[in-house]
């Protein structure tokens, strides 16, 4: 987060404080949602931005 780089962060307690809007939660041990975030991240810049930006 301290390099402006969006998180990628397992909801479970205690991640989602630290992350605090400065990236996106999946929930735990769903690779399929890690992977559509990953993705999405990847393919649409302007959300990467916005998140990067909460940073």
């Amino acid at each position: 987060m301290a390099a402006q780089k969006p998180v990628l962060a397992s909801n479970v307690k205690g991640l989602g404080e630290v992350v605090n809007g400065a990236g996106i939660l999946f929930e735990k041990g769903n690779e399929q949602s890690l992977a559509e975030n990953i993705l999405t991240l990847h393919s649409n810049p302007l959300r990467y931005s916005e998140i990067a930006n909460k940073c």
